[in-house]
Formats: structure tokens, C-alpha cells, sequence
């Protein structure tokens, strides 16, 4: 039987500045001081455009920003005004469209616009007051509530349906819902019940995938095949991961309390995880190898020790959404980097590919098999390389090769000369 592999989920990378490390020193952007985001949303089309909802500590506090600059400027969403009289917790928000926005509150129930932010108004038939969550998959909308459950919405936010029976209510009732990018089929809900729940029907039916008798499930992190979540309880914190599209799943311990949200990003340690907590700031955990349930903890400890509420990366920059310091932004300085992958097969997506962030001079790339047979040896450019790399899915045997890659950055002139392997999987 043929088995499915997805290959590009892991990256080496090699760069002329190396692992860069993110803390106040290169904080790039800090804003909202003193407040608390509760919420955010980004769209993933662009990554540049921001809406973050707040938590005030009065009535008619609640209110939303949006940035369009990768969080350098911000300006009030609604007209300045909050999304009521009595708002004062906008504890989920969703871009759904070019012009409908969702705003999902506290005890306020559900804000909706359809002019992109200019004004929003109480949808009067959804049914619940505390929405926690709103996300989004091919055709539909979904919300998580305390007492309803798991909503849907087929019109952009329209009119409302159940997922599933009212006797369910109280058993789906979640803190965060969100929707697999890599497969926009499967959703999954962090629920009050102790557990983390699937869904392969558009929420008619949930199955319990991961739970932990008292310990809470607050966020998922998705980057291919591999799936993270982050639990606690009050003692204690735990990062669950799957290697096989949520199929099973393991648990690791981690050495820090209250976490309460999880990032991955990608980049030239394979994928590095960044795990939030309510009350000690923002870590960093590094996997000790693919596949290894064991994690090194960044030492450079965290960020700072202000509450985490939220967390974004596009693999560059850290958007870390705070419980009392507002909205900060970390910046990595970049150098020229290339991009390796470690497996080759027919079944990934996207098809095996090389990329450099920099233009290569004196480039040259050797192949070895495990007895030092030169496979392919190649001094011409990437594009070229990546196309003989690619032929030799047809007739090389399964295995782990051996690769050497040499060659200058023309930005910089900066030399790189490195080793590494690749598998290739049939």
C-alpha cells in the first residue's frame, strides 16, 4: 500500500548571521501599553493587516484596532467607539471577508460588520452572550460558546445553526476552535470538558483526540503533519504534539506554569515553538530532533514576564499580544538564507524545492549515496539542481543521502560551505 508522506513541514536553513535570538533588544514595535488584547485576527493572504480586540476594566471599553503595516500603526475599528454601551471584553474577532468582520464578546454576544470595520451591529439572532472563539474554513464560519456549544454560520455571519443536538451544549462548550490550514476539513476545539476534540464533518460530529483529567486545553498550533497543543492545570503546563495529522498523541511535561497559548514557526532549526503563559511571559522551545518528544527550552528564558494572551508569527517576526503591556513586536535581523528540504517523495506538496533568499555565485552542489557514490554533482545554479533532484524520484532507491553544498551570497559576499542529509521516501 502506498503510504502518504507530507515532506516540507521540516527546513534546514544556513545563514550568514545564524540563529538569531528575540528579546527587548530588538523589540521593534510596542503599543496599547498597560492594556490587555484579548483578541486578534490576521489575514493570512498578506500577513500585514492586524485586528486585535481589547480588554477594558470598564463599561463600554471593548473595543478594536486594526493595523494594515505589520503592527506599526494602529487605528480604531468602529468609529472610536466601543462595539456597545456595556462592551467592555471583545474576546474573539474574525476577518471573514474583503468587507465582513465578526467580534465575538463577553456576555455581549456577537458583533458583525459588513463595511470593513467603518461600523458594526448586534447580530440579534445568534444565541449566545459569550462567544470565545470564530474561525473559518472553506465554506462556513464557526463560533465557540459556553453554553451553546459549537456554532456555524454559512453566510458569512449572517444566521446561525448548531453543530450538533442542545443536549450537547454543555459537553462542546469551548475555549478555542480553530480550523487545520493543511486540511481546512478538520476542526478542532479546545473544550471546557478537559479535552481536545475533532471534527471531519464540518462539526456535525466531534470526537475527543487528546485529554488529560484536570488540565484545560487552550491552543493549537499546526505545521503540516505535525499538530502541537498546549494544556494546563494549575500546577502544571503540557505540550501535546502529533505526528500523524492528529491520529495519536504524546505528552511532555514542560517546566513552567500556566501556559495558556502555542506558535510555531518555521525557519532554520527545523521549527522552533513558542509557548505563552497567563502570568510568566513568552518561551521558546526547540525540538531535539523530528520525531523526538523532547524539547530544549531556549536559554535566553523568555521574552519578558508580562502575560500572554495571544501569539503570531510569520516565521520572521514574533506578534505577541499581552494581559496588561498591550501589543509588542520582535524582529529578527535577517541575513541571506537558503532553504533545504530533508525529505524528497512524490507525495509532498509543494514538490521538492531549494530556495535562496539571496542570488548564489560559485554554486555547487554534490549527492553521495551511503557508500560514497556521487548521485548528482551539480555546479550550475539551484533552479537546475532542484530539477535533477526531482528526477530522481523514478529510479533511486529509498534511503538517506548524503549532500554537500558550497557557494557565496552575492549580497553579501559571504561564503557558506554545508553538509547536511536528505531521504528519499517512495
Amino acid at each position: 500500500m502506498k503510504t502518504l508522506l507530507l515532506i516540507i513541514v521540516s527546513l534546514l536553513s544556513f545563514s550568514q548571521e545564524g540563529f538569531g535570538q528575540y528579546h527587548d533588544s530588538i523589540l521593534s514595535q510596542h503599543h496599547f501599553k498597560n492594556e490587555i488584547i484579548r483578541s486578534y485576527d490576521v489575514d493570512l493572504l498578506t500577513n500585514d493587516r492586524f485586528i486585535i480586540g481589547m480588554k477594558g476594566s470598564s463599561l463600554g471599553s471593548g473595543k478594536l484596532y486594526e493595523s494594515t503595516d505589520e503592527g506599526e500603526y494602529w487605528k480604531p475599528l468602529n468609529q472610536g467607539a466601543a462595539l456597545c454601551d456595556s462592551c467592555i471584553d471583545i474576546q474573539s474577532v474574525k476577518i471573514v471577508s474583503k468587507d465582513v468582520i465578526l467580534a465575538g464578546t463577553w456576555q455581549n454576544g456577537l458583533f458583525r460588520s459588513t463595511d470593513n470595520g467603518e461600523t458594526f451591529t448586534k447580530s440579534t439572532n445568534f444565541p449566545a452572550s459569550d462567544i470565545r472563539s470564530i474561525t473559518k474554513d472553506l465554506d462556513a464560519v464557526y463560533a465557540a460558546t459556553t453554553t451553546h456549544g459549537i456554532l456555524k454560520s454559512e453566510d458569512e455571519g449572517l444566521t446561525w445553526t448548531a453543530t450538533h443536538p442542545d443536549s450537547l451544549n454543555k459537553q462542546m462548550a469551548a475555549w478555542h476552535i480553530e480550523v487545520n490550514p493543511h486540511n481546512k476539513r478538520h476542526l478542532y476545539a479546545c473544550t471546557f470538558r478537559q479535552d481536545l476534540r475533532r471534527s471531519e464533518d464540518q462539526g456535525k460530529t466531534w470526537t475527543s483526540v487528546c485529554s488529560k483529567e484536570g488540565v484545560m486545553f487552550f491552543d493549537i498550533a499546526f505545521t503540516g503533519k505535525i499538530i502541537y497543543a498546549i494544556a494546563a492545570s494549575d500546577s502544571a503546563s503540557y505540550l501535546y504534539s502529533s505526528l500523524d495529522y492528529g491520529k495519536s498523541w504524546r505528552e511532555q511535561k514542560l517546566n513552567i506554569k500556566s501556559a495558556c497559548a502555542v506558535e510555531v514557526v518555521l525557519e532554520e532549526h527545523d521549527h522552533h515553538i513558542l509557548v505563552g503563559t497567563w502570568s510568566g511571559g513568552l518561551y521558546r522551545y526547540f525540538p531535539k530532533q523530528y520525531g523526538a518528544n523532547e524539547y530544549l527550552k531556549d536559554p535566553v528564558q523568555h521574552f519578558d514576564s508580562i502575560g500572554v494572551t495571544k501569539i503570531f508569527s510569520d516565521g520572521n517576526d514574533i506578534h505577541k499580544f499581552t494581559w496588561g503591556d498591550g501589543y509588542k513586536k520582535y524582529e529578527r535581523p535577517m541575513g541571506c538564507q537558503c532553504y533545504m528540504p530533508k525529505v524528497l517523495s512524490p507525495d509532498s506538496d509543494p514538490e521538492f524545492e531549494t530556495l535562496s533568499s539571496c542570488k548564489i555565485d560559485n554554486f555547487h552542489f554534490m549527492l553521495f549515496d551511503r557508500l560514497g557514490k556521487v548521485m548528482i554533482d551539480n555546479s550550475e545554479n539551484i533552479d537546475s539542481f532542484n530539477k535533477e533532484m526531482r528526477s530522481l524520484m523514478g529510479s533511486t532507491p529509498d534511503g538517506t543521502y548524503i549532500y554537500w553544498i558550497r557557494g557565496t551570497f552575492n549580497e553579501t559576499s559571504t561564503p557558506f560551505d554545508f553538509k547536511g542529509h536528505i531521504t528519499i521516501l517512495k
